[in-house]
């Protein structure tokens, strides 16, 4: 385009080289050919001579002496030799008209050889790549229609080379889909690699194809020049590579298409070195101290076939490469050969489980659940045939897993037995000088959640931090999740210290790249949510649920979710909506996951306290009759309180004596036990208890920071039992409690029916007539009538159906 814009007079000669043309007869025989061939100049009467000068200097001398002589050699990269570059400068230096310029792929002596003697211009490849407007205006020209992001996608495969690029759009207008890049690729492969006479470049980029990530420091520290920059500049100077500056380091980005044929070429041409840089590739990645370097070891592991180092890297650092970068590890793991993914379960179990992970990155609980389903199920298929002969991480990788699938699915007593089972190989194999690495830091975590799950929470906390302990250094998810799950422990006691602790140690953790980020911090929400219910901060409380949502989404630690959204509900003043998402949250789970440990305890108590809210406490005593663990402080609360609100002062007072003398009753519990027993000392005039009661409540509140059971009860009960305890609360504490009201009623009826009336309250129920019932019972219907004049009267209804209606809010029957 710019010569044909010459002005009228000025001569240009258009000579692409060749091979042949480094000799100088051919040269100049060449050059005198192309010069004949336009009519320009005396060209012919030197075609016999060896000097390309004698050529040029008849187009000089037909040139106007005000008029530009332009010399243009393509492909100039074939002609290296001296003497006819040594002429070429001489005519340049000797005649201000004449210029040359010279299109070459790669570095030339001619820059070094006219630099000191000639005004040198020199175009660096980089600014003659497309960008990407003139990618856009080029399809334009073409007749190609470019859909958003096409221009940007075809940027990232092949680059801003224009030769390139305009095979694929010609692709592209020949009704091919996505980014076609096959002719390019031969292009590439078939025409540009054979034609490039600078080796020195040309092997140096082969060998740095093979890093997906290159920085300039890692070329310069696997450089065999003496001068290491010197690298750096061979692999800079085609002007392909993209520079992206990150930090302190410069990253050369490739496009796909330039790495992959580069690679492909060394690959094939030399395999065995190609071999080598992969070795050396892998060692100087796993030396590294960062989680990201740790892909780019296991990659190079893997193609240069160093399965002892692929074998180290998977035990050390596996749960943060799949967790990272499932999509990456899958790709690698489907690389290896049969017989070694047969013999290393682990990543068999692993090539399942990130290939699922790798369609529906952390996206949501689904997408969580359907990559833990595949690790479970991949698992059970190798613990079941091999259990016995797994080395030590294979056993607590495979295991694990395992554990969680019975976990899972509710089987919690056989996830314990299991997890049990793989301690004692472990200690086994331990003995025999096996080293675990950080696995044994995940298995740890999986047994303290299974406990949590069990709500054994002592036994939770002993697990979470033998796994803090054994996973230092280790994977930042573990940690973290570790960290995510005491927090929650610890809020859920009311142990407000040590749950702050935990969660600053959680949040120095980011795992947001990492598909189990999802659940990872599932605990430490509920943590924060239920540390801000209890100083009462509402709105913080809400924000953590927006996160969490109402427990009816998979996650595991869904019921203590669910239990922190219905008693945010009960102190938000929705408890009867409350309710329906709690149940809602059940029936969204097997009844083997809701029918036991924390979940059976926790949904329940939760019910209660809502049940309780709105005035049926009839239902919750059966909620809590048939939850009832004895051996568990935390129903006793909302049993303690239907018996106040009831009337039945003393069986509040004893529920609430013998749940204190539990040691595992967390302060939480003691203090709403606390109070519950003062007011009904109170109430009972025994001032002497109320006092020491009361004072024992303020002294944990003041140790806890947990205000929201003060909100439980009437202002003016409060204020009489701060005044016998002689105690007064902080007014912006005291302040703070009066703007949130009481949730429960002031008063509960409650009705007790005795083994006749249960009779026929079953009865009932079925639909019989009154005879059919009074047959049943062996009554006349004239006693039948009367007892259920009786029932009806106790339960203030006037009808059979309003009396069923009764019988139901109360939970008497279904």
């Amino acid at each position: 385009s710019w010569l044909d814009e010459l002005a009228d007079g000025e001569l240009a000669v258009w000579l692409t080289c060749s091979p042949d043309m480094d000799r100088s007869e051919a040269f100049a025989a060449r050059l005198a050919d192309e010069i004949d061939r336009i009519g320009i100049g005396a060209g012919s009467a030197a075609a016999g001579e060896a000097d390309p000068g004698h050529a040029l200097s008849g187009l000089l001398e037909a040139a106007p002496e005000a008029n530009r002589v332009v010399l243009v050699l393509d492909a100039a990269q074939w002609v290296r030799n001296p003497q006819i570059l040594t002429r070429l400068v001489t005519l340049v230096q000797r005649n201000r008209q004449f210029h040359l310029m010279m299109c070459v792929r790669g570095e030339h002596p001619l820059v070094s050889l006219a630099g000191a003697v000639v005004d040198v211009v020199r175009v660096p490849p980089a600014d003659l790549l497309l960008t990407l407007p003139e990618m856009v205006k080029l399809a334009e020209v073409m007749g190609v229609h470019l859909a958003p992001g096409d221009a940007e996608r075809v940027r990232n495969a092949v680059g801003g080379w224009i030769a390139p690029v305009r095979l694929v759009f010609e692709a592209m207008a020949a009704g091919a889909e996505g980014v076609p890049v096959a002719r390019a690729e031969e292009y590439v492969r078939e025409i540009v690699l054979p034609a490039v006479t600078d080796q020195r470049t040309l092997a140096e980029l082969m060998r740095f194809s093979l890093v997906p990530r290159l920085t300039r420091r890692l070329i310069r520290e696997l450089s065999d020049e003496p001068d290491p920059d010197r690298s750096v500049a061979l692999v800079e100077a085609p002007g392909v590579a993209e520079v992206h500056y990150r930090g302190a380091d410069v990253e050369l980005v490739f496009p796909a298409l330039i790495r992959k044929v580069l690679s492909e070429a060394f690959t094939k041409r030399d395999p065995e070195g190609a071999r080598a840089m992969h070795v050396r590739l892998a060692a100087w990645y796993a030396a590294q101290d960062c989680e990201e370097q740790m892909l780019m070891a296991f990659q190079h592991a893997a193609a240069e076939r160093d399965w002892g180092r692929l074998d180290q890297i998977w035990t050390d650092h596996e749960l943060t490469l799949g967790m990272r970068h499932p999509a990456a590890v899958a790709e690698v793991l489907r690389s290896l050969p049969d017989e070694i993914l047969d013999s290393r379960p682990g990543m068999r179990v692993a090539l399942a489980a990130n290939a699922v992970a790798a369609s529906d990155l952390d996206s949501d609980s689904e997408g969580w659940a359907a990559t833990i389903r595949a690790y479970v199920d991949a698992s059970a298929m190798i613990t079941a045939k091999q259990l016995d002969d797994l080395p030590l991480p294979d056993l607590l990788y495979v295991g694990t897993w395992q554990m969680v699938g019975k976990r899972m699915a509710g089987q919690f007593s056989d996830a314990v037995e299991f997890g049990d089972e793989i301690e004692r190989r472990v200690e086994l194999l331990l003995a025999s000088g096996a080293k675990p690495a950080g696995r044994r830091s995940w298995f740890e975590l999986q047994r303290g959640l299974t406990w949590t799950l069990l709500g054994e929470h002592d036994k939770a906390i002993r697990c979470y931090k033998l796994s803090w302990q054994r996973g230092m250094g280790a994977a930042a998810l573990i940690q973290s999740n570790v960290a995510a799950n005491l927090a929650m422990t610890y809020a859920l006691a009311g142990d407000r210290d040590r749950a702050q602790r935990w969660l600053q140690r959680h949040d120095s953790f980011d795992t947001t790249a990492q598909w189990g980020h999802f659940v990872i911090g599932v605990g430490a929400r509920v943590a924060i949510g239920l540390l801000a219910l209890d100083e009462l901060d509402l709105r913080a409380c809400q924000a953590q649920l927006e996160h969490l949502g109402d427990g009816s989404t998979s996650v595991e630690l869904w019921p203590y979710v669910a239990y922190l959204h219905a008693e945010y509900g009960l102190h938000n003043g929705d408890a009867a909506e409350a309710l329906a998402r709690l149940n809602a949250a059940r029936r969204a789970h097997p009844p083997a996951l809701t029918s036991q440990g924390a979940a059976a305890t926790l949904l329940s108590c939760a019910a209660a306290d809502l049940l309780i809210a709105n005035g049926q406490g009839q239902r919750a005593s059966h909620v809590l009759t048939r939850a009832r663990d004895p051996d568990d402080p935390m129903t006793a609360v909302p049993l303690a309180r239907i018996s106040l609100l009831a009337g039945d002062l003393s069986v509040t007072r004893a529920i609430a004596a013998d749940a204190l003398q539990v040691e595992s009753t967390t302060e939480r519990i003691r203090l709403e036990l606390l109070l519950l027993e003062a007011l009904a000392a109170q109430r009972m005039d025994d001032v002497e208890d109320s006092h020491r009661l009361m004072r024992r409540a303020l002294e944990l509140v003041s140790r806890t920071g947990v205000v929201r059971p003060l909100t439980t009860l009437r202002p003016a009960e409060l204020g009489a039992l701060l005044r016998v305890a002689g105690h007064d609360l902080d007014a912006g504490l005291l302040q703070l409690v009066s703007q949130h009201r009481n949730p429960y009623p002031d008063r509960i009826r409650m009705v007790a029916l005795t083994r006749r009336e249960r009779q026929l309250v079953d009865a009932l129920a079925t639909g019989s007539a009154r005879q059919e019932i009074a047959d049943q019972l062996h009554i006349s219907i004239n006693t039948l009538k009367k007892q259920l004049v009786a029932l009806y009267r106790k339960l203030d209804a006037r009808t059979r159906d309003e009396a069923l209606a009764r019988l139901r809010e109360r939970g008497f029957i279904q």
